[in-house]
């Protein structure tokens, strides 16, 4: 007996699908790469901005810094690794910014603003106020003739580079600066000229002059 053969069957019959004979359906997800390619295209314009207007970024950055000290600080202290790797692979952009930032506070350390430091010089006539001469000291830094150093009264304030700003005396050339300190801790000079400017100095701070002129500098 012959089994009958079923319509589905025959020579038209599909053949189910296979590993062998079926292409399987790609998708791609374009949204992906367009959103990859964007990114790529904002930080190149970003960079391009940054290089051609490098005043109006750092005067951004700086604004933001002076607005958000807590967040700079938080910052600086959770990533120190950062910090050491830019100092390190930019020594010389580090040198010009700290320059110019000391160039534009010289009084940070004494609590004295811009104006009370030119104040101060302009009344020693820019130049020392014991041996009455310009400084001579280059820095190793910059090559440049090195600003007189700000004097005050280590009784006060005994750190040698920081002052409350109520101590300030004055400024002075290195040299003299050095010299008197030698004097104060009762080191014998024989130089009787130069001990006698320098009593001179030192009276007009005690004097209150010179706190007067950095008040009204301030005010």
């Amino acid at each position: 007996m012959t089994a009958r053969r079923s319509p589905r069957e025959g020579a038209n019959a599909v053949s189910p699908p296979s590993s062998t004979n079926c292409n399987p359906i790609i998708l791609h997800d374009d949204g992906a790469s367009d959103g990859a390619e964007k990114a790529d295209k904002d930080r190149a314009r970003n960079a391009a901005y940054r290089a051609a207007n490098p005043e109006k970024v750092a005067a951004r950055h700086a604004a933001y810094r002076a607005a958000n000290p807590d967040k700079v600080a938080a910052y600086r202290a959770a990533n120190p690794e950062y910090q050491a790797a830019y100092r390190a692979a930019n020594p010389e952009k580090v040198a010009a910014y700290q320059a110019a930032w000391w160039a534009a506070n010289p009084g940070h350390n004494f609590h004295l603003s811009l104006g009370q430091v030119d104040a101060l010089l302009a009344d020693h006539g820019d130049l020392c106020g014991i041996c009455r001469c310009p400084e001579t000291i280059t820095s190793r830094r910059t090559g440049q003739v090195r600003r007189l150093s700000i004097d005050h009264d280590h009784g006060c304030c005994s750190d040698p580079r920081r002052s409350c700003g109520q101590c300030v005396r004055g400024a002075l050339c290195n040299s003299c600066n050095r010299k008197l300190g030698k004097y104060e801790a009762g080191t014998p000079l024989t130089d009787t000229e130069w001990t006698a400017a320098a009593d001179a100095y030192l009276a007009r701070y005690e004097s209150g002059a010179i706190r007067e002129l950095l008040a009204k500098a301030a005010a």
